[in-house]
This record gives C-alpha cells, structure tokens and sequence, in this order.
C-alpha cells in the first residue's frame, strides 16, 4: 500500500483487509489524524510510526500484533488508540480497556530516557540506595507529573522512598514481581489510583 504522495490524507480506513504490515508512508502524511487498520493480519508495528505526528486515533484492534514499540508512547495527540484483540505480551488488560493517555503513559515508561532517571527495570529497584533512589524517583515524578509509572521493571518490592512522596496521585506496578504491598501505602492520602496487575501479591494490607 503506497500513499505516501497523498499529502491531504486524512483519514486511513482499511479494516477487516488481509494487510499485514502498517503502511511506511503514514509518517510522511502531515494531515493525517485517523487510521483505522483493524481486523486484518498485522505482526509488527514499526517504532517509526511514532513519527506520525498529526494522528489522533489510530485503530489497530483484532490483528496479530504481539509487542508495541515504546516510541508509541510519543504519540501525544493520540485520543484513541486501539489495540484490544491482539495477543500482546506486555500491556495489561486493564490498560488496554483503559483511557489512551493511560496505555500512552505505559509505553513511556520503558524509553530508554525513562530508565535513565534512577528507576532500572532489576535488583528490586535498587540500583542506588537512600537519597539516590528518592532523588531518581523524584524525577520521575517530576516528568511524569503526580504519577509514578513503574510497570515491567523486574521490581519484586516498591522502593520505600515511593512512600515518602504524599503528592502522588498514580502509581503504575503493573507487570513486575511484587510479592507484598508495605502497609506504608497508607501515607500516600491521595493516592487514587493502584495498578498492581500481573504480579504475585497473594495479599493486600
């Protein structure tokens, strides 16, 4: 499928076709804001697809996709992403079903430049110990606002200093090994939302 000369494109509908790949030529289409791929035989979504800046839905929902490249995340004018139907390896349900801005938040939290601020994805978090490990979850927070995306770090316990932080709001666990939640967690009073799917926790404090 080459459009990638059609400049005034704005909106893509291709759904229930036999397409196995995401057209290269979406990033080149300025106008672009609504793709709908759904239904068909797609296997891989290309990380240069972030590049497709102008899109605000995107539809890829029953097709056969297993992983989502973390650039996705980029895609800050996306209001609906779609992806339910796919065997996904690493996005929980719950995100799925979810608001966008959430599922956009996941894919995120694993740039390369989100691990870099302290918070690696081993060791149960504590790659640097005291001030270390608050100052690098402070930045976190920092970028991220009053949420705190943690998902798919190999954490098997929730640094302490998470504790420590009573502006937050979110907090993301999804997708590591905790086995316990600290009775600590009731410092944080406006903590509204706490995703802990797909861990081992056989209790809640």
């Amino acid at each position: 499928l080459e459009i990638n000369a059609c400049h005034q494109l704005l909106e893509l509908w291709a759904p229930y076709n036999a397409l196995r790949a995401v057209p290269g030529a979406l990033p080149e289409l300025p106008a672009l804001a609504t793709v709908d791929l759904s239904n068909n035989k797609i296997s891989r979504l290309p990380k240069e697809l972030a590049g497709a800046t102008a899109l605000q839905r995107l539809d890829l929902a029953n097709n056969e996709l297993r992983e989502v490249p973390p650039e996705i995340g980029r895609m800050n004018r996306l209001t609906r992403f779609s992806l339910h139907g796919n065997a996904l390896r690493s996005v929980p349900s719950s995100l799925i079903s979810g608001p966008t801005s959430k599922l956009l938040e996941h894919f995120r939290a694993k740039l390369p430049d989100a691990a870099s601020n302290g918070l690696g994805r081993g060791g149960g978090g504590a790659a640097a110990e005291g001030q270390d490990v608050l100052t690098g979850i402070a930045a976190c927070v920092h970028k991220n606002g009053s949420e705190l995306p943690l998902s798919s770090r190999g954490l098997t316990a929730l640094p302490v200093e998470v504790f420590e932080l009573g502006s937050l709001t979110s907090i993301d666990a999804s997708n590591n090994q905790l086995i316990e939640l600290p009775a600590l967690v009731d410092q944080l009073v406006d903590l509204a939302t706490l995703c802990l799917t797909s861990n081992m926790l056989r209790v809640l404090p």
